[in-house]
């Protein structure tokens, strides 16, 4: 199936077989080029983070449970992306026994953050397209950073 014409839209993935709505996101999420694979294994695994690992029922597939689903994915890439831009520096921290501690805080941190900028920019029924996603990511970024670097003051 096709990805929705106005992007990610929750009502119209509510009920949907699971297999449909991971294909709708990865669209929607993917960037133009991207590893396709790659992301449908992320979205995949957020599917897993929210759902569980038991028999899936397409009646617990409703807005909130999608919302919950793309907060995750998203999430997670940008927990990755700020480790990757912090690089080694935490490996290279005086007590490198709080590396694991940190990125947990950071991790929760960035749910917080996209949760609420998600459910700013995706109500239920609006769409998000890939530019709204790029968006919604970059302010994610400055957001977490601003409030890490307070926390840490």
């Amino acid at each position: 199936m096709d990805a929705a014409p106005g992007g990610l839209n929750r009502e119209e993935l509510t009920g949907q077989p699971l297999d449909v709505v991971c294909q709708r996101i990865a669209q929607a999420l993917a960037p133009d080029g991207a590893d396709a694979d790659r992301i449908r294994i992320s979205i995949d695994e957020a599917m897993l983070e929210v759902l569980g690992e038991g028999e899936f029922d397409p009646d617990r597939l409703d807005g909130e449970t999608v919302h919950r689903i793309v907060a995750e994915y998203l999430s997670q890439c940008i927990f990755q992306d700020i480790v990757e831009e912090v690089g080694g520096s935490w490996a290279n921290s005086p007590d490198a026994s709080r590396t694991p501690e940190a990125e947990a805080q950071l991790l929760e941190l960035i749910r917080v953050v996209v949760d609420r900028e998600l459910g700013a920019r995706m109500p239920l029924g609006a769409a998000l397209d890939g530019a709204g996603v790029s968006r919604l990511m970059r302010a994610t970024v400055d957001e977490v950073w601003r409030e890490w670097e307070a926390y840490d003051e």
